[in-house]
């Protein structure tokens, strides 16, 4: 009697928070199946997700109600293990079928700007044209650099976070940057991630 196959051996998902708003999602798509994530690479540590499309990640969520998902704005910090630069993350997801990501999901943090008193915002700014975001990759002395150190919240913007809108307008990169120009106030929605 020929010996059984051996059965490659499952293991659980590992899903659920890990710390503050990181968390651990387990994630099985079909190689064939186009991924459907409009991701951007600009922090180079992280590939932030810009939007959903139609593909395995929407089919994925919408088959997992209950678990954690991958949603707009989340960050994936990590992939089967794998942390550090965009180029690995990325690499890792096109080569496997199964991902264990580490995904930082933000706030929204809401902050007003008087242009008149300070002209300066401070913040070095990275974005991909038909991105939906501007990617804070530094912030100095200016407007942003002052509510830091004047607000009571315990949310500071810095490094990584991002502005997704500006004067109630959200769209792409092109647009905030746009709507930013030549006014006397600034409203600004921006994703931290604490």
């Amino acid at each position: 009697e020929p010996a059984a196959e051996p059965k490659a051996a499952t293991s659980p998902p590992l899903q659920g928070f890990i710390k503050g708003n990181e968390f651990i999602v387990r994630i099985e798509r079909s190689l064939e199946t186009n991924i459907g994530l409009n991701l951007d690479a600009l922090d180079e540590e992280s590939a932030f997700v810009d939007g959903i499309l139609p593909g395995s990640i929407e089919a994925w969520n919408q088959a997992h109600p209950s678990d954690p998902r991958l949603q707009q704005y989340d960050r994936i910090l990590g992939v089967n293990g794998l942390r550090g630069h965009t180029d690995t993350l990325l690499r890792e997801m096109r080569q496997n079928a199964v991902w264990d990501l580490v995904v930082h999901r933000p706030i929204e943090v809401k902050i007003s700007v008087d242009c008149a008193k300070n002209p300066t915002l401070g913040l070095d700014l990275k974005y991909s044209p038909n991105g939906g975001s501007l990617l804070i990759s530094t912030v100095s002395e200016g407007a942003i650099r002052e509510w830091n150190q004047s607000s009571s919240s315990s949310c500071k913007v810095g490094k990584h976070d991002r502005v997704i809108e500006v004067n109630g307008v959200r769209g792409t990169a092109r647009q905030l940057l746009d709507t930013a120009t030549n006014v006397t106030t600034l409203d600004l929605v921006i994703l931290h991630f604490a």
